[in-house]
């Protein structure tokens, strides 16, 4: 029987890596009380029998007492410690404790989620240690990391349907034809008190006409004519078109795990300070997931506060922030991105914008 012992902290990832790497039969799991409602989390994506400790997170000696305990209990068993997680303090007592004791079936592990490494420290009975490293085969799910929160999602969408496919092309004409620019500098005449706009027409001197109503949308633009059957226009030109065009591209690239659109979460109470329940387009790759918001109009500052504080309550340090925004933004929403570490793309970037993301998600 292989016995795992987890420092739950924050950081929650790791021990989930850890859980599958070592196909642990039961995880003892030492906790401060901040976090051990997190346990059944865990418990529920793996499917591996949980123990609950409370530990002190700033008291040597009882970390060391709750641990001698643990592995005094499990002595005839394969211990595996890993000291990813917890405070520097939780991890100093299990070290020096495994080192001290120099029990056989006893080690230490360490998730390197930076180079995708397990280092593990097997010490042997003259206290001489043996390392190895092994290189991770897991990831994670982006509905993992909600579960770990205690949230759910409620839906999303995996592909385009017709209609999306079908304005594609008009949706990269949007993205690069410059002469669409003022349409969304003055996005707002597409709304009503907030609402958009059933039926419009927008018309200029250029032989631009842009028309939509509950059955159609047309856009002719020179000898261009785009004819869409369907309605909706008001939704897909305030802001829809932009998303399915930024899935398209990320979706129908081999550079990612996963990419899924319309990521909708059911928060539990308490989360109502977010303001925002959907992610435009989520995309995976080993460890790391973006929530990537498409702007087609203007962009605010609350946008980017939302964003960054969704992304790091969901994501942690294994989160990417990222906005991709029709053109480009005013110097002071540039400077509030850098200041909170959101990454914004622009028209100019689009052609590569699969290979620039994928670098972050490295």
């Amino acid at each position: 029987m292989r016995i795992l012992i987890n420092l739950l902290s924050e950081q929650t990832i790791q021990n989930i890596v850890a859980i599958r790497h070592f196909e642990a039969d039961k995880v003892i799991v030492l906790t401060t009380p901040e976090y051990i409602w997190q346990v059944d989390n865990f418990e529920k994506i793996t499917g591996v029998p949980h123990e609950k400790i409370e530990v002190l997170a700033y008291s040597m000696q009882n970390n060391m007492q709750q641990l001698t305990s643990v592995i005094e209990q499990f002595s005839e068993n394969d211990i595996v410690v890993n000291y990813t997680g917890g405070t520097k303090i939780m991890a100093m007592a299990v070290m020096l404790k495994v080192l001290l004791s120099v029990r056989k079936r006893v080690s230490l592990a360490y998730v390197n989620t930076r180079d995708l490494l397990i280092e593990e420290m097997i010490i042997n009975e003259d206290k001489t240690l043996t390392a190895e490293n092994h290189i991770l085969t897991q990831s994670v799910s982006i509905n993992e990391y909600f579960i770990m929160k205690g949230e759910s999602i409620d839906s999303y969408d995996f592909e385009l349907n017709k209609s999306e496919e079908e304005r594609l092309l008009l949706s990269k004409q949007l993205m690069k034809n410059n002469v669409y620019l003022s349409l969304f500098r003055k996005q707002q005449k597409f709304f009503i008190r907030g609402i958009p706009l059933v039926s419009h027409r927008v018309a200029t001197s250029n032989k631009f006409d842009l028309f939509w109503d509950k059955d159609e949308i047309l856009l002719r633009q020179g000898n261009k004519v785009y004819d869409y059957k369907h309605g909706d226009g008001g939704q897909y030109f305030t802001g829809a078109w932009l998303e399915e065009l930024i899935f398209d591209k990320l979706h129908k690239s081999d550079r990612f795990d996963n990419v899924i659109k319309n990521l909708k979460i059911n928060f539990k109470s308490g989360l109502e300070r977010f303001n925002k329940n959907e992610m435009d387009v989520v995309v995976t790759k080993g460890f790391k997931t973006a929530f990537v918001e498409c702007k087609a109009g203007n962009i605010k500052q609350e946008h980017i506060y939302k964003l960054r504080a969704i992304t790091d309550y969901f994501l942690g340090s294994f989160g990417v922030a990222i906005i991709v925004a029709r053109f480009k933004p005013q110097e002071n929403i540039i400077e509030k991105c850098k200041d909170l570490g959101v990454h914004i793309f622009t028209n100019i970037e689009f052609d590569y914008l699969d290979v620039e993301i994928e670098k972050l998600l490295k």
